[in-house]
């Protein structure tokens, strides 16, 4: 991340690095250990050995790349940090949490223990991955300022800023640090695989009333409190070492509304609703051809869409609170045509499938543009992948879902030389499409994404994810029933024929 510098220009925020990491450890162990509530209800204040290996769990978290500073300018000084770990929902097989796994593992101090217990308790309170329905986050763990610079705003900066970053882990993830990173004295530790899924949530243990105040300012939702009376540790209470009776609050904080998820049964009616009721209502080709007045028609695309969701790699955005879909791309994986039939799937499709005129069109329109484009002969390959139909809900749109579903899908066509995706079955697609022949999966690995670019907003993204334009075709160029495309749209637009190479 670039740098912050504070407004009176005293401090500046920056990712942690080797050469910050000693001074971080140093606030954690002779300021946050021996200040902070549970630190010093669990007896971590009086247990060097304990703090040691928390300060082992700080140097892990370290890893993930997320985890911040604050530096004096005048002397260079780390004055305040936050440990961020990036957390993925417990898999099936282990059903453990990152803190669980490491308290088994690597703790055999009592008082470390029973701190990382406590930590793994309010977190199951909260049950964040099934409240949200999210299947990672983004926890700030450890937050410390030095004694003598408290009470100047770094903290709040800090929290800020770890939301500020783990929002724009959605572009691409942060860059891990190595095991070297963290100097000799933890060069024991074996290196793990990068947590690369995108956090939905950010999640905090408030246990003193400053950090209660930064979670409730920064628009944390408190999900839980308890008393630390109601905690004991070798026969004393918390809150009996702490000295006063207080409180600690479980917290998260949406950092992200929406969800990229692979097209499944579930989701298949929410994609349709989203095709039926906005993509073909829309979209200037359909427009052209007047396919919104046209029920029958809507329907036989939509047997295509269901077609092409049998691939397995057309993909969804979910709307976390209301579980509904909100934008979907239908992708299609495509052969070279054989020498035998000479036909693309789309123009196959239209014989046996379309009865329909303006369904007829809309595809005709496709495997024309696709012609021009030449994209087996051109590049020399045997299977690519098209991008086949793309819609948002309207309330949904300018929020760069669109986007992410053809970043996700380049992504995803990528993977597939490493192996066939495992298809969808036609009895996922439910009765209304169980007349549909099951067919040979492709397992062809694609070398190519193709892409037909009809609005502004997508000729954009292609140009973003490095589409190169094979072709430009106008609307105008192209009639239905004794009437241009662009008479019905109302304005002479163009249309591209993209390709991207993987």
């Amino acid at each position: 991340m670039e740098c912050l510098t504070t407004d009176d220009g005293k401090y500046r925020i920056e990712s942690m690095s080797a050469a910050t990491l000693e001074g971080a450890l140093k606030i954690i162990r002779e300021d946050f250990f021996q200040d902070e509530d549970v630190s010093v209800g669990a007896g971590i204040n009086e247990d060097p050995e304990a703090a040691e290996e928390l300060l082992e769990l700080c140097a892990d978290a370290m890893l993930d790349g997320l985890s911040l500073v604050a530096v004096e300018i005048a002397s260079g000084k780390v004055v305040s940090v936050v440990f961020n770990k990036l957390q993925e929902a417990p898999s099936a097989s282990s059903g453990k949490t990152f803190f669980e796994t490491f308290a088994e593992e690597r703790c055999k101090r009592p008082a470390a223990i029973s701190l990382i217990d406590f930590m793994v308790e309010l977190d199951a309170k909260c049950n964040y991955f099934e409240r949200y329905g999210v299947d990672c986050l983004c926890e700030l763990m450890f937050l410390g300022t030095l004694r003598e610079h408290r009470r100047k705003g770094l903290a709040k900066l800090l929290c800020k800023t770890s939301v500020e970053q783990a929002k724009k882990l959605k572009d691409g993830p942060a860059t891990p640090l190595k095991i070297e990173d963290l100097g000799p004295k933890y060069a024991f530790m074996k290196p793990r695989k990068p947590v690369t899924k995108i956090p939905k949530l950010c999640t905090g243990l408030w246990s003193a009333a400053g950090s209660k105040k930064i979670g409730k300012d920064l628009g944390f939702e408190v999900l839980l409190t308890v008393s630390l009376k109601d905690y004991v540790f070798e026969g004393k209470t918390y809150s009996d070492r702490v000295g006063v009776v207080t409180t600690c609050e479980g917290a998260a904080l949406k950092i992200c509304k929406y969800r990229i998820e692979s097209l499944t049964a579930a989701t298949l009616d929410g994609s349709f609703k989203v095709m039926r009721d906005d993509f073909f209502q829309d979209e200037l080709v359909c427009t052209g051809i007047g396919l919104n007045k046209d029920p029958l028609a809507i329907e036989e695309l939509l047997e295509l869409c269901a077609d092409a969701a049998l691939d397995g790699v057309s993909l969804v955005a979910v709307e976390i609170v209301s579980g509904e879909v909100v934008a979907v791309i239908f992708s299609k994986l495509q052969e070279a045509p054989s020498e035998s039939s000479g036909k693309s799937f789309f123009e196959t499709f239209i014989e046996e499938r379309c009865k329909q005129p303006k369904s007829r069109a809309i595809v005709d329109f496709m495997v024309d543009v696709d012609s021009k484009c030449n994209h087996f002969e051109r590049y020399g390959i045997d299977c690519l992948f098209e991008l086949l139909f793309l819609g948002t809900s309207r309330e949904h749109r300018q929020k760069g879902l669109a986007k992410l579903l053809c970043k996700t899908s380049i992504e995803l066509a990528k993977k597939l030389k490493h192996g066939p995706i495992a298809p969808l079955k036609v009895e996922d697609l439910g009765p209304k499409y169980a007349f549909m022949k099951l067919r040979k999966p492709i397992t062809r690995a694609p070398k190519l994404l193709t892409a037909i670019w009809t609005a502004d907003g997508t000729k954009k993204i292609g140009k973003d994810l490095g589409f190169d334009v094979l072709v430009t075709v106008s609307l105008k160029d192209y009639i239905f029933e004794g009437k241009r495309y662009s008479d019905r749209v109302g304005f002479i637009t163009t249309c591209e024929g993209a390709a991207l190479k993987i």
